[in-house]
């Protein structure tokens, strides 16, 4: 039970009913409360953001007033009394990961057939990826399911009777958990409303007519791809010859040298034609310039807490979009892989061995893609007037050596 204890009761239930026509059925109130049953609504809200909008509105009108938010079943209470905007940003991301949860177990209880099994091949196959297809379900439409086929190959071979063996399911319990706490730790950053709220866990899968254990991943479906939106990536950088690579130099020393000051706008828009793109956009764009400042800084936040960068790299992972008169973005399964320790062994060995990163992939992806999201938001962060997003230092040696291996 959402249980707001207030005194002005025929107002606020005003503001519940007009920020949230899908929940009036499930309200009641009386002289000092107002009631809503989660659990009945879980199923109906497509996004919670009505209800922290009902928190702002108290937040603005009622500024210094107590105000008690409770879940019972999930055993948080909160206290909105004159909380700084970190802390009630912080609450209401606990309470939208809640009720996500809630709607996935709604979901997952939707999409299974009696026999507790979700059934791939009943449904609409509507992307397939680098790494994953994507799936739509004709019975619910609140989330997607996407498969990675890797894990689906490996699931497949190590089934026995419909189970997966003991050590491929001990070994796929830690990849999740590990997975599951990457999405947390994007959500923390970037707060959930900003994200596509995604969970890994094994489920019992039909495909090809063959049951099995499998890990899949549940994520938040959404319509922004139907929107007019603005790509928030960059692409590598292009082809390095004689007549660009001093060009090529001049970005790396200024954006991993001792240069605060010169973001190689120039340099970066020629080439890498995406950027360019951006480039401009900001340029023109001044709701576009301030949100992107708001992405930096909480990427920023991200990456000092994690140690990760974010996939910058391919298309359609972060969006901006127009909601209304304001703009925001929307990030999807953007972690990156790489770790601080992998990307600080790969530049050693730029530094004294860099003819070893030409000829191992693993090294040279590790190097390209953090050098390349490195390079774009200290850019665009330079440009905004926030400074280096990423303090990311190479020395003289390591950014001649770049010239050889030009990633």
């Amino acid at each position: 039970m959402i249980n707001v204890v207030w005194s002005t009761t025929n107002d606020l239930k005003k503001i519940l009913l007009w920020n949230a026509k899908t929940l009036s059925s499930e309200i009641t109130a009386s002289d000092s409360e107002i009631n809503v049953d989660h659990e009945k609504i879980v199923s109906k809200i497509n996004d919670v953001d009505d209800l922290f909008s009902v928190l702002k509105y108290i937040q603005w009108k009622y500024s210094g007033w107590k105000h008690n938010l409770k879940f019972d079943n999930a055993d948080i209470l909160f206290k909105y009394i004159d909380s700084d905007d970190d802390v009630k940003k912080d609450m209401e991301n606990k309470i939208k990961q809640k009720i996500s949860d809630l709607q996935i177990q709604n979901f997952l209880n939707t999409v299974k057939n009696e026999n507790g099994v979700i059934d791939f091949d009943e449904m609409e196959k509507i992307g397939k990826w680098w790494t994953h297809n994507v799936f739509l379900s004709s019975k619910s439409k609140k989330f997607v399911l996407k498969l990675n086929r890797t894990a689906y190959n490996l699931a497949k071979d190590n089934n026995l009777n419909g189970k997966l063996s003991d050590t491929i399911s001990w070994r796929a319990k830690q990849f999740i958990s590990g997975k599951n706490s990457e999405y947390n730790g994007l959500y923390n950053s970037f707060w959930l409303w900003n994200c596509l709220y995604e969970n890994m866990r094994i489920e019992k899968i039909k495909v090809n007519n063959q049951i099995i254990e499998c890990p899949i991943v549940i994520q938040e479906w959404t319509d922004i791809f139907a929107k007019d939106t603005v790509d928030f990536w960059t692409g590598y950088i292009g082809n390095i010859n004689d007549e660009n690579i001093a060009k090529y130099e001049k970005i790396n020393k200024s954006l991993f040298g001792s240069d605060e000051s010169y973001s190689g706008e120039k340099e970066l828009s020629d080439l890498t034609p995406k950027l360019s793109d951006l480039f401009k956009k900001l340029s023109e764009d001044k709701s576009f310039a301030e949100k992107s400042k708001d992405f930096l800084l909480k990427f920023k936040d991200y990456y000092q807490k994690e140690w990760k960068f974010i996939d910058f790299v391919w298309e359609k992972n972060i969006l901006f979009y127009q909601e209304w008169k304001n703009r925001n973005f929307k990030l999807g399964s953007v972690t990156k892989d790489s770790s601080s320790d992998e990307l600080t062994n790969a530049l050693s060995i730029l530094e004294n061995s860099p003819e070893k990163i030409i000829s191992d992939i693993q090294l040279k992806n590790t190097l390209m893609n953090s050098l390349t999201c490195a390079r774009m938001v200290n850019s665009l962060g330079i440009k905004l007037g926030i400074g280096k997003v990423v303090d990311l230092k190479l020395n003289e040696t390591q950014i001649k050596n770049l010239n050889k291996i030009q990633v």
